[in-house]
Parts: structure tokens; sequence; C-alpha cells
């Protein structure tokens, strides 16, 4: 069974409401982080949930140790149990790799759930149930966001490799 960063992001929230740990949402803009953060509050009133949209950077470019500064610094005010990266997968890939050390012991978990943090923020509409068991929930949001099929055309050399279980 596939679970998704945008089912997932719900059942962690939950946790965290439950067991009194704080989570902390680092991606997206700031009025649908803002957004993101009021939707799972509304959810879980007593969740302590905060979020923080970096400056745009990108992965080995002069911008990014910056916005790996201002993440960095950010996830360790807030404390944070639980940190979860809502950006595109070559940069929370990036942005986790260099954050997970500087976490670790600070944080339960840092988390890269790609969208899920503009799905809850309604800024990005989830593919309808039947879709997401197709499988076919990413046709869906190429439909709706037109410019991820370049992403997709980035992804496709290594689709040999993942079939023959070499990835």
């Amino acid at each position: 069974m596939k679970l998704s960063g945008s089912e997932l992001i719900y059942t962690l929230a939950e946790h965290c409401a439950t067991h009194g740990r704080s989570l902390l949402l680092l991606g997206a803009s700031a009025e649908t982080n803002r957004k993101a953060v009021d939707a799972l509050r509304a959810r879980h009133p007593h969740l302590n949930v905060s979020g923080f949209s970096p400056r745009m950077f990108r992965p080995g470019t002069p911008d990014e140790p910056a916005a790996l500064a201002e993440s960095l610094d950010t996830a360790l005010a807030t404390a944070a149990d639980f940190v979860v990266l809502g950006f595109s997968p070559e940069k929370q890939y990036a942005m986790a790799a260099q954050l997970a050390p500087r976490l670790d012991g600070v944080s339960r978990g840092l988390l890269c759930f790609g969208g899920a943090i503009d799905m809850v923020s309604g800024r990005v509409k989830r593919a309808p149930v039947l879709w997401q068991r197709l499988g076919v929930e990413s046709v869906y949001r190429i439909l709706q966001q037109p410019s991820r099929l370049s992403r997709l055309f980035r992804l496709l050399p290594i689709v040999p490799q993942v079939l023959l279980g070499r990835y």
C-alpha cells in the first residue's frame, strides 16, 4: 500500500497533537504555509505546529547556504520534534541531506513530504480517490500543473534502473 506525504501529514499531525509533540512545516510560500498551519490547527486544536517559508533556492547555487542557514535556525529555534520539508524532490532531498546531521539529536524526524503543504493549505487539489487507487495520481497532478511535466521527463532515465532494482 502506498502512503503519500499528502496522507501521512494528517497522521503525523494527529500523532503530534495526541502525544504533545511539535511540528514544523518548512517550505511552500508564506501564504500557503500559513494556510496549511491553520488547517492542521483547525483539525487538531492542541497541535503545536509552526511554519516557515525559506527564501527560494536551488541546490548548488550561491543562495543555497543562506536558505539552509535560515531553515536550520528556524528548526533549532522552534525545537520541533518533527520537521516536514515540502519542496520539489530535488530541493527537499538536497536540503534534507544538509539539515539531517545538524538536527540529529534535536528533532525526532526530518520528513520529505513534497507537495503535502500545498495540499493541506488547499492551494493544490488532491486527485480523486479513484485516481489515487489506480496509482495515477501523478497524471492528475500533471493535468493540474503542466509545469510538472518537465520534472517527469528528467526522471525518465532512471525508470529502467528502478524497474531492474538497481536504484
